[in-house]
């Protein structure tokens, strides 16, 4: 249950953390003001490189969730720690690696979309309908 709950604080603060964070740079790379709106573009931009930063730090975290799960460890009481050692022990450091970002590519681009989606689409979807409502 704890390394549940830390993968979800950790999915969501670090996905619209580092949005934050690239937009507040994204904001002094261009010389703009912290209340100055981006454009729509800058927005996805961001949301991208958030999301994908987002992946590349909580990537261990989502593969030792993956691996608590497995059907062959059904029932059992998993270890994080003994799972890392158990490889670090069998393959030294590359194959501990490895595990850990195991499947990266499929998670950066699956984080990152879903940013994009519950950040920006999702509010440009709301104030399309709220202008529509307002004008009728």
């Amino acid at each position: 249950m704890g390394v549940f709950s830390v993968k979800r604080f950790a999915d969501w603060t670090t996905r619209y953390g580092f949005v934050v964070l690239v937009e507040h740079e994204m904001r002094q790379y261009l010389g703009m003001s912290e209340k100055q709106k981006l454009s729509k573009s800058q927005e996805m931009i961001s949301s991208l490189a958030g999301g994908t930063l987002s992946a590349l730090a909580t990537v261990p975290i989502d593969v030792t969730v993956s691996m608590i799960q497995q059907a062959s460890k059904k029932g059992q009481k998993v270890s994080v720690i003994e799972i890392y050692r158990e490889k670090f022990r069998s393959g030294g450091v590359g194959a501990t690696m490895q595990l850990a970002t195991r499947g990266l590519v499929a998670r950066v681009t699956h984080v990152a979309l879903t940013v994009l989606m519950m950040k920006n689409v999702s509010s440009w979807f709301y104030s399309f309908l709220e202008d529509i409502a307002t004008k009728k």
